[in-house]
């Protein structure tokens, strides 16, 4: 799908293979957290063109890690996340979302940050308290929840904005720009 769809970085939840050695396949590497292959891990997948690319891994947990990528002198960091479910306590998503902030406080400003995830909520098609648009991007469906809200309040804290189903056409020419080191007008 990724050689498909012309992908360079993707994301994944849910993975559920034992320990956390990089794989390889196709030419494309697998960067994934350490686990017990029944539930939780997160990976990066990197295409042969960015595999090169990797600098530093840091693993925090099955749920959550960060990879930083040197793209011709320009440094990326990409965090993958698994938030907690719906359900789980207070104390582990308090922990969860913690340990993310304090990822981010790692960035460079200089760098380019990226997040990708299951945050195990629904933003909703408007946020009527982020009407902005901002934080909230426009690009929700369904109805908020409060695991929604809580992604929305910590993009707000943190000054992200929610670019959750971007076209393929905006990743790809923001990616491609980077490697041919021409930078987009924010």
């Amino acid at each position: 799908m990724m050689m498909r769809r012309r992908i360079d970085v993707l994301c994944v939840q849910e993975i559920r293979w034992k320990g956390d050695e990089s794989r390889w396949a196709n030419g494309y590497q697998l960067v994934c957290t350490e686990g017990d292959g029944l539930k939780n891990g997160v990976a990066v997948i990197l295409s042969p063109r960015w595999s090169g690319c990797l600098v530093e891994v840091e693993r925090a947990n099955t749920r959550l890690m960060r990879v930083r990528l040197d793209v011709d002198g320009e440094m990326i960091t990409i965090i993958s996340a698994y938030a907690p479910q719906i359900g789980l306590d207070k104390r582990t998503k308090n922990e969860f979302y913690a340990k993310v902030g304090e990822m981010m406080e790692n960035v460079k400003v200089d760098e380019m940050l990226m997040i990708g995830g299951d945050w195990n909520g629904h933003v909703g098609k408007t946020a009527e308290i982020f009407g902005d648009g901002n934080v909230h991007g426009g690009k929700g469906y369904g109805r908020q929840n409060v695991e929604g809200l809580r992604l929305l309040e910590f993009a707000q804290q943190h000054n992200l904005s929610n670019r959750s189903l971007p076209t393929m056409g905006e990743i790809h020419k923001k990616m491609k720009d980077i490697a041919s080191g021409t930078q987009l007008q924010q």
